[in-house]
């Protein structure tokens, strides 16, 4: 339970001291996530650097003298003998990406070209830093090394904070579409807390009703979840780095509405050297490795452990087989085949043939050769991103806001702020890490086995239908079909399957969406998604089938394409929704919530080329109120689609569903800095 009462004036964002009307009792409702993560903003930024200059801010970690601050400006963290090489592979990547360019596809940084690139001078910006967003619990790692308990990760996102023109009166503050996650384990090896006192110490943490600075000192307290043992130099394991490498708008590919493409990469910690090495990812096979890996995963002797320890979620794919970069792919999920590490490499007999030889009825998940399939791509990080992500992240952050006066909240990034800070997968599979929390705390032997990353908890056999959207409600995954790898996977009621996305990559596999098909946010479009040429990754999606919407002026089907002659964007799938907030059509629609629409004007980007209007500018000239999907964290908004602040006040766990590149901040083009 955490309820926080705010009394404090000022807060650190971005290295500005922002100044906050005095609001007293201001009080927070109970998370979800509580015991298995910390995700307040005004929590994470007092946890990454404190007033008497502690904290767990990145540069905590990459300066082994101490005597950095925590929180470090991008310029300054960037001189760091420990960032130097990230940084310089990281450019390295870009270079090799803008090499693969196809004639005709114009390549470079902003709005002027086809393929937008994320701009590298981010990271060595006086304006800009790597901002705290969130601590996770990750214990249920513990059956990697039982010796440390599984992980802890601190999670970072890219911020920045600029003037526009100069005009101190003009400063946008943003974050950007790329994340830090600095793996610790959850103790160090040697020491002689428990993995059981370290989960009594999350499982019972509780800071309602205190003051954020009591609830920080609670919490990296000698008896917290984050003590000074627990969050020590030498626990670190690894760094992991999701960047939006370039993004297409709708009108370059209108097919999919839209096309980002994100770089997935792993430096590993050498304890004895004392640097992070580029180094292979967990599970994700390298494609020209792949024929080697499946003879190594089918070898007789060892089939049947290996395919249960597969089924469970926890196999450890030797190192010989893996790749040290992927790339991933949304919109489209796992309808892409790119996000299929290696689709394509063995047939449906070849699997069928090795599937005879075990009882599949043995096994929890994989009963079928898709199944088998399926398993293969959310084990691997390219899988696991795009499935019930958020714009190829599923840890992205709540954004800051402040109390007003009147008891009401307002986002210290207007029109651009995120309201729920995890994506559907991450919510969803809260419960089971959860019951491996208990079982340490209980002295039991915790159950590591996972369900696939669509329906996390479809491992626990005959569980009820419950409606909510993390689950089996409207936007969780579902399937329509007779295979026993998927027959859990149906809708609760008032619910049905919707297959967006007709693609050999997911057959049968659909969202669930309302009975009737006219709630705000169902999908108005579906369509097959097919290669296009010999490459893995050249796929289109055509459009196949229009749904009705309801009759009526004041509904509107948001096309998943662009408009001809309309810079209006991609909605991925399409999405209803009403033309205006008026009270009258919105009481007929309790699932909806009213939003600001940036793209309801054609002149919104032709606004943020003008590097004089800033984007909250821009909202407010370019967009309206409209009544879209809600959302909150046990609902929240289905795949392609982010939950955003709505336009109704007070709400700190509700937003509205909005395509992610709608959004500032999932975007690398347009904004405005002049480096």
């Amino acid at each position: 339970m955490t309820k926080v009462s705010w009394r404090v004036r000022t807060f650190v964002l971005g290295g500005l001291i922002l100044s906050l009307p005095l609001v007293v009792q201001a009080r927070l409702t109970p998370r979800i996530e509580d015991g298995l993560a910390i995700t307040h903003p005004r929590i994470v930024q007092t946890l990454s650097q404190r007033v008497d200059g502690s904290g767990i801010g990145l540069a905590y970690f990459m300066d082994p003298t101490g005597q950095s601050k925590p929180n470090l400006s991008n310029l300054n963290l960037s001189r760091l003998p420990l960032m130097q090489p990230i940084l310089t592979s990281l450019k390295r990547e870009l270079t090799d990406y803008t090499a693969t360019t196809k004639p005709g596809d114009t390549i470079g940084l902003g709005l002027a070209f086809h393929n937008r690139l994320f701009d590298v001078r981010f990271l060595t910006y006086d304006r800009a830093r790597f901002s705290l967003i969130g601590v996770v619990n990750r214990l249920d790692k513990a059956y990697l090394n039982p010796e440390t308990c599984g992980e802890t990760r601190l999670i970072y996102r890219l911020a920045y904070s600029v003037e526009v023109g100069g005009d101190k009166n003009k400063v946008v503050i943003s974050r950007l579409p790329m994340t830090i996650n600095l793996i610790l384990h959850a103790k160090a090896p040697g020491s002689n807390i428990t993995c059981a006192d370290i989960a009594k110490r999350w499982q019972t943490l509780n800071i309602e009703g205190l003051e954020v600075s009591r609830a920080v000192d609670l919490i990296m307290g000698a008896n917290g979840p984050l003590a000074p043992e627990l969050r020590h130099r030498n626990q670190m394991k690894q760094i992991e780095i999701n960047l939006q490498m370039s993004r297409k708008a709708a009108a370059v590919r209108p097919d999919f509405g839209g096309n980002a493409i994100y770089l997935l990469k792993v430096w590993k910690w050498n304890s004895g050297l004392q640097v992070f090495q580029e180094s292979l990812m967990d599970n994700q096979v390298d494609r020209n490795k792949g024929p080697a890996f499946f003879k190594w995963l089918f070898d007789p002797q060892f089939r049947l452990s290996r395919l249960e320890e597969l089924d469970k979620g926890t196999i450890v794919i030797p190192d010989q087989f893996l790749a040290s970069r992927a790339y991933s792919i949304a919109p489209g999920a796992l309808s892409r085949a790119i996000n299929h590490p290696l689709a394509g490499l063995i047939t449906d007999a070849e699997v069928q043939a090795q599937l005879r030889s075990v009882q599949t009825s043995q096994l929890i998940n994989v009963k079928s050769v898709e199944g088998l399939k399926r398993r293969l791509t959310d084990i691997s990080c390219t899988g696991c991103h795009q499935t019930r992500g958020i714009g190829g992240f599923h840890f992205i952050g709540q954004d800051p806001y402040r109390w007003k006066a009147d008891g009401t909240m307002e986002s210290l990034y207007p029109g651009n702020g995120v309201i729920v800070p995890g994506s559907g997968h991450f919510f969803g599979d809260l419960e089971r890490r959860r019951s491996i929390v208990a079982d340490f705390v209980s002295g039991k032997t915790p159950d590591f086995s996972s369900g696939f990353a669509s329906r996390p908890q479809e491992h626990a056999v005959g569980r009820s239908s419950d409606g909510r959207g993390v689950l089996n409600g409207w936007g969780a995954h579902c399937y329509n079909g007779q295979d026993p790898s998927f027959e859990r996977w149906t809708c609760a009621a008032g619910s049905r399957c919707v297959e967006v996305h007709d693609s050999p990559m997911a057959r049968g596999m659909g969202v669930c969406m309302s009975v009737s098909g006219q709630e705000l946010g169902d999908v108005t479009e579906a369509g097959q998604v097919k290669l296009t040429g010999s490459s893995w990754s050249s796929d289109k999606y055509v459009r196949t089938k229009v749904f009705p919407i309801p009759a009526g002026p004041n509904y509107v089907a948001s096309p998943q394409s662009a408009t001809p002659g309309m810079q209006t964007g991609g909605f991925p799938g399409g999405q209803i929704r009403l033309n205006s907030c008026d009270p009258h059509l919105m009481n007929r629609h309790p699932e909806g919530r009213c939003g600001a629409l940036p793209a309801a004007s054609n002149g919104f980007n032709n606004c943020l080329f003008d590097k004089s209007m800033t984007f909250p500018e821009c909202v407010a000239k370019y967009s309206k109120g409209v009544g879209m999907r809600g959302c909150s964290r046990e609902n929240p908004c289905r795949d392609d689609y982010v939950c955003v602040e709505s336009m109704e006040k007070g709400l700190d766990d509700a937003g509205v569903c909005v395509p992610p590149y709608f959004t500032f901040q999932f975007r690398v083009d347009g904004h405005p800095v002049n480096f």
